[in-house]
Formats: C-alpha cells, sequence, structure tokens
C-alpha cells in the first residue's frame, strides 16, 4: 500500500518525553513515508509487531503502520478484539474493556452511535464521529481533534475506541503511560494518605 493508505501521525511533538501518548516519529527519527507524515512504527520488542493489521473505521480500510499497546485496567492485563493504538498522535483504547472493570457502567446504543458512561458521581456521553463530548451534563471539545471511532482491526468484531486520557481522567482514573514496556495502565486513584 502506499503512504495515503497507512495510519500515520501528522506531527512530531517537540517535548516528546512531556507528551507521553504522542510517539510519532520512526524509530531513528526520519520521515519514513517521504509525505510529511510520520510513522508511528516502533520496535516490536516494545509492543506487537503491527504489521499484519488492517484497520477498518468510517468506511474506510487502511493499513495500521503504528505501534500496538498492552492494556492494564487496575493492574491486571486486559484482552481484547482490537487493542489499544497510536491514532493522529493519541492513544486509542476500548471503552468498555478499560470502564467496565473499573466499576462503571457502560451502554452503547447502536441506533444513534452514542456511548453512556457512568461512574460514580462522573457521567460521559460521546458519540461515534463527533468531537464533542458531554461531561456531567457540559458539552466538552475531545483534544486533538479526535473523535471516538468503531474500529476493527483484520475483521474482527468492531470496538468503540476513545482517547484514553480524556475518557478516564475525566472519570476520575489514573492513566500512566509505559513507553519501555508499551503498556497504557489505567488505574482508579490511590487514596490520599491522611496527614
Amino acid at each position: 500500500k502506499d503512504a495515503s493508505q497507512r495510519s500515520s501521525c501528522s506531527t512530531v511533538p517537540s517535548v516528546l518525553n512531556e507528551l507521553p501518548f504522542a510517539y510519532s516519529i520512526s524509530e531513528n527519527g526520519n520521515n519514513v513515508n517521504g509525505d510529511n507524515k510520520f510513522s508511528t512504527k516502533r520496535e516490536p520488542s516494545i509492543s506487537e509487531d503491527a504489521s499484519d493489521y488492517i484497520l477498518e473505521y468510517d468506511g474506510k480500510t487502511e493499513e495500521y503502520t503504528g505501534s500496538i499497546y498492552k492494556l492494564m485496567v487496575n493492574d491486571e492485563f486486559v484482552e481484547t478484539t482490537v487493542p489499544p493504538i497510536i491514532f493522529n498522535d493519541y492513544a486509542l483504547v476500548p471503552i468498555r474493556e478499560v470502564c467496565e472493570p473499573m466499576g462503571a457502567f457502560v451502554n452503547y446504543i447502536s441506533v444513534s452511535k452514542q456511548v453512556f458512561v457512568n461512574f460514580e458521581n462522573n457521567y460521559l456521553r460521546l458519540k461515534i464521529g463527533n468531537k464533542i463530548a458531554s461531561v456531567d451534563e457540559v458539552d466538552v471539545k475531545i483534544p486533538g481533534d479526535i473523535a471516538p471511532m468503531l474500529i476493527s482491526i483484520n475483521g474482527s468484531s468492531a470496538k468503540t475506541m476513545v482517547p484514553v486520557r480524556f475518557v478516564a481522567e475525566n472519570l476520575g482514573f489514573d492513566v500512566d503511560f509505559d513507553g519501555e514496556n508499551g503498556i497504557i495502565k489505567i488505574n482508579k486513584p490511590k487514596e490520599k494518605e491522611k496527614s
């Protein structure tokens, strides 16, 4: 496939270490596509090799050239048919696989393509293809111009993929990115020590 059919990132962050979900350069830092877009391909030892992954979303089919990450929720690895990926510099995760193990209620309405998540006193409503989410009944633009998407890999069942940091933090979860081991970690916040 040519470079226009690959899912790739469009910017190289200048503060890569301060932006844990923005990995947009090749292993050696070169523009690998020759089109001012940078591949997210990294060493397979960090995470799975995605060379055989075909993404299907928004009526498109593309070869995915980025890294595949492992998902850890509440210190337990979670398996899913669509693993976490980097899309336009943002880590996308399957919402149900993140939220339900945390004790959140997740409901997807296929007719309206809306996802409703309720966790403790936090309420989140997202719509496939819409870059505006409702957080506790207040409309909020999702950072990075990323809308929730239905994504399938290699013909698997489609999963609702959402920007992990936006969703997790708006529900009160902690997010950590272990770049060395290729793991996205989501946990409930630890109780603060009383002084």
